[in-house]
C-alpha cells in the first residue's frame, strides 16, 4: 500500500533531521521500494531526491548527482500525465541540492499555484513542505515557518477524509521541521510543543500497525539536516 511508503518517508526524514543518517537512508530506501512496487512514479522521484540529498549532505557528490538525475528521469516519465505538475517540484529540489535556492523557490511557487488551481491539495501541501526546506537552507527562517504552517493548515483542514493517513504522516514532518526552525531561532517553548505533537502522532501511526514507536527523540536536533 502507498501509505507504507509515506510512513517510511516520514521516518527517514525524521532520522535525518536528528542526524541519524544511516537509519534515514534505510527508511528512504524502503519508501522507494514501496513506491516502486505500486508504480507510484511521482513519489519514487521524491524518494530518489531524498536519497540524493542525504548523500550530498555527507559529501558524496557523485551519489547525489546520480540519484538526482534519476529523480529528473521520473519527471520525464510523467510529462503527459496530471502528475507532471507536482513532479516539477522534484526538479526544483534538484536545484536545491545544488544550492540554487532562488531557482528552486521560483519553480516551487509555480508548482504550488498550479496545484492550488487544480485542487490538488495533497501535492500542494507537499510542495509547501519543500518550500519550507529551501527557505530554511537559505536562512530565511520566517518564510520557512510560514510555509510549514500553510502546509499544516491544508493537511488539517482539507485532507482529513480523502487522504487521512498521508495527511498524518505529512503533519508529523511539518511539525518537526517547524520545531527545528523554532529551536534554531530560540523559541524553545514552541519547538517543544511541536515535538510533543509530532511524537504523539508518530506513536499513533506506529500503534495503528501493531508496532511500538521505534524512533527515540534525541535531546538535541541536528542543524545539518
Amino acid at each position: 500500500m502507498c501509505i507504507y511508503g509515506y510512513r517510511y518517508w516520514t521516518l527517514g526524514a525524521l532520522h535525518r533531521l536528528f542526524g541519524q543518517f544511516d537509519i534515514a537512508l534505510n527508511h528512504y530506501q524502503k519508501a522507494l521500494a514501496t513506491f516502486r512496487n505500486t508504480n507510484d512514479i511521482l513519489n519514487m522521484g521524491r524518494m530518489l531526491n531524498c536519497i540524493g540529498g542525504l548523500h550530498g549532505s555527507q559529501g558524496n557528490v557523485d551519489c547525489r548527482k546520480w540519484f538526482c538525475m534519476e529523480a529528473i528521469r521520473t519527471v520525464w516519465q510523467l510529462q503527459h500525465e496530471i502528475a507532471a505538475i507536482p513532479a516539477l517540484a522534484n526538479v526544483a529540489m534538484v536545484y536545491h541540492h545544488q544550492d540554487c535556492h532562488r531557482l528552486a523557490i521560483k519553480l516551487l511557487k509555480q508548482v504550488s499555484e498550479r496545484c492550488q488551481t487544480m485542487g490538488d491539495l495533497l501535492n500542494e501541501a507537499i510542495t509547501l513542505i519543500y518550500m519550507g526546506q529551501v527557505y530554511a537552507a537559505s536562512h530565511q527562517y520566517l518564510f520557512a515557518i510560514a510555509c510549514h504552517q500553510a502546509s499544516l493548515e491544508i493537511l488539517q483542514n482539507s485532507l482529513a477524509l480523502k487522504h487521512r493517513e498521508e495527511a498524518v504522516c505529512l503533519t508529523v514532518l511539518n511539525l518537526c521541521y517547524a520545531a527545528r526552525l523554532y529551536q534554531m531561532t530560540y523559541h524553545s517553548e514552541a519547538a517543544e510543543q511541536n515535538y510533543r505533537q509530532a511524537m504523539y502522532l508518530l506513536e499513533r501511526i506506529e500503534l495503528n500497525e501493531g508496532h511500538y514507536l521505534l524512533l527515540n527523540r534525541p535531546s538535541k536536533v541536528s542543524r545539518s539536516a
